[in-house]
């Protein structure tokens, strides 16, 4: 654990919560970083399905029981939220279509938090399906990773829980949440 001062905190020093990580180029890294924090949000195992190349039916990642399902779109270069709609439509039809058990479809992103991604994906689904439809952004990944100090060790082998705070102060990879997104 980051060591601090409690008596003298220095408010320049982040905290993990502050972290902004950059963002994985890799589809397959991104796969593995979602199914790591789907494991600890929904408490149970999470497969991938698949490989690349395959037809997945518009999910990358599967529960045990299959009653969860995740489609992860690293869409690192695309600022346009109408490109990331218009392809989570096509892949949540085809997983309604091939998955009968499902009872959640995820939608994990590498987009920042965007109200209107959230209400177009909200709106995706019919309303005489039962199936609930979350997303999890980059937001979300970033703070489960942040704050489990072995996923941010496994992904940013750079940065740890064990360095001098100096180190995340002065390290390149380190912006604080609250500066603008300047990407997207």
């Amino acid at each position: 654990m980051i060591a601090y001062n409690k008596k003298k905190r220095d408010d320049s020093m982040p905290t993990p919560s502050q972290f902004r990580l950059p963002k994985t180029q890799s589809a397959e890294e991104f796969e593995s970083m979602v199914l790591d924090c789907a494991t600890i949000i929904w408490k149970q195992r999470f497969n991938k399905f698949g490989r690349n190349g395959q037809a997945q039916y518009g999910i990358d990642l599967y529960s045990e029981d299959w009653s969860i399902l995740i489609q992860c779109k690293n869409y690192i270069n695309v600022n346009n939220a109408n490109d990331l709609i218009r392809s989570i439509k096509s892949d949540y039809k085809k997983a309604v279509k091939e998955f009968q058990g499902m009872k959640c479809y995820i939608v994990a992103t590498s987009h920042y938090r965007d109200a209107v991604i959230q209400q177009r994906i909200r709106d995706i689904k019919s309303h005489l399906d039962s199936i609930e439809v979350k997303t999890l952004f980059w937001d979300d990944i970033e703070e489960i990773l942040c704050s489990h100090e072995q996923l941010l060790s496994k992904y940013y082998p750079q940065m740890s829980y064990t360095s001098s705070p100096h180190v995340f102060k002065d390290n390149a990879l380190y912006t604080r949440r609250s500066e603008e997104h300047t990407s997207e």
